[in-house]
This record gives C-alpha cells, structure tokens and sequence, in this order.
C-alpha cells in the first residue's frame, strides 16, 4: 500500500536553512502546503519556486513571542490549493 499526502499540510520549524529548507522543498515538490516558521527569511527565489510553501516570521525559543503572533493571526494559514 502506497500512502499519499498530496493535500496535506505541515508546519516546519526552523525551516529557512539547512535540514528544515530542504525538507519544505521536497515536501512543496510533493504537493504538500507547507507553512515555515523562522526567524530568518527564506529566499523569494525559494518562495517563488516553491509555491506550496508560505513563511512566517516566528521566533519558537521565545514562548512570550510565540503568544504574541499567534495572538495576531500569525498562524491563520490557508493552504493553496492545486
């Protein structure tokens, strides 16, 4: 049985670089909506490319800072839709 996750969505944090950047890639190019959170920027070149994907400015570490955006409709997240 093959599972498919065409679809769904997933929150990466951490997701601007390294493992995180990668994983929001592969995940975009599998017609997953992924919404990223970090306190760094992503390419627009990234963005761009991978359109199932949309960034939040978020910093995880700092819990005070996590309740504020959320507070602010930080995590209302809309999928694409394909």
């Amino acid at each position: 049985m093959k599972l498919s996750y065409k679809g769904k969505s997933a929150i990466i944090t951490g997701a601007s670089g390294g493992m995180g950047l990668e994983i929001s890639k592969k995940l975009s190019q599998n017609d997953i909506s992924v919404l990223m959170l970090d306190i760094k920027s992503p390419s627009k070149v990234f963005l761009r490319k991978n359109k199932n994907c949309q960034f939040k400015k978020v910093d995880v570490t700092n819990f005070k800072s996590m309740k504020t955006q959320s507070n602010s409709n930080c995590f209302f997240y809309s999928p694409t839709k394909t």
